[in-house]
């Protein structure tokens, strides 16, 4: 969870988009503040801090999508 890594950049995508489906956040990082601070603020926004793997695993198999925000330049 780290802005470096365009996180805020595919938050900001998601809220203005206005999608129909919630975006589910997870892990550990120096802007999980941030992440935590926008999940109080909009309802779509689901963070969900460390989770063990097998929970990770089943949260990716029910997911719509799946997206890495990193740039393509890294």
């Amino acid at each position: 969870v780290n802005k470096i890594y365009g996180l805020d950049v595919l938050i900001d995508a998601f809220l203005k988009a206005e999608i129909e489906h919630d975006l589910v956040i997870c892990g550990d990082g120096v802007d999980r503040t941030y992440v935590e601070e926008i999940a109080l603020r909009q309802p779509k926004i689901k963070y969900l801090g460390v989770l063990p793997r097998d929970q990770i695993i089943y949260l990716q198999k029910q997911a719509t999508l799946l997206i890495n925000p990193r740039s393509s330049d890294e």
